[in-house]
């Protein structure tokens, strides 16, 4: 662990020193070739004209369903429209995060995410909410689907490459459901 906060330090240091690239010419990302002016200027747009509760609000993850048992995970969990609704419409939130609970399929998944994308449609300014998996936990939440395997900063922090090289056997194996296309993997 000291090895690990000397080398944290040790960068931050270099990173904070190092002399600024005078030449820009050379660089091949520029802030301007990251996206189109039109769009820099809707987002601008949008961000002036956004309140505070909603930045705050586009930054909270939170998980919400409805449970019978808060405290039993193996129970089919449905989402709470109501609290839905409150979370979106005066709270602005921003993120949902599905936890534990028993597993899905893709129709009831893709069901639930047009349900909470279609409460985001009513909002003012129509921003797409982001749903996340918690897929450090190595769950997938989809019938049928293969386990997902440890992230990689979790694989790097054990500093053994041989178990890196195991897991590297299963990559290929990660699901290629189309509802991945739709939800971010929370790592």
């Amino acid at each position: 662990m000291q090895k690990l906060s000397v080398l944290l330090l040790f960068l931050v240091v270099v990173s904070s020193t190092s002399a600024p690239n005078k030449d820009k010419k050379k660089s091949l990302v520029t802030e301007s070739s990251i996206m189109k002016p039109q769009i820099e200027k809707k987002i601008e747009a949008l961000l002036s004209e956004t309140t505070m509760q909603g930045k705050i609000g586009q930054m909270v993850l939170d998980s919400f369903t409805k449970r019978e048992n808060h405290y039993s995970f193996l129970q089919r969990q449905e989402l709470d429209s109501a609290l839905v609704h409150k979370a979106i419409h005066i709270y602005k939130l921003g993120s949902i995060l599905k936890t534990s609970g028993i597993l899905l399929s893709g129709d009831d998944w893709c069901k639930t995410l047009k349900r909470i994308q279609g409460e985001t449609v009513k909002t003012l300014r129509s921003v797409p909410i982001r749903c996340y998996i918690d897929a450090i936990h190595e769950v997938n939440y989809i019938v049928g689907e293969t386990p997902l395997f440890s992230q990689q900063i979790g694989l790097a922090a054990t500093f053994d490459i041989d178990i890196v090289r195991k897991g590297q056997r299963f990559l290929p194996m990660k699901p290629e459901h189309p509802l991945f296309r739709e939800i971010f993997l929370l790592s």
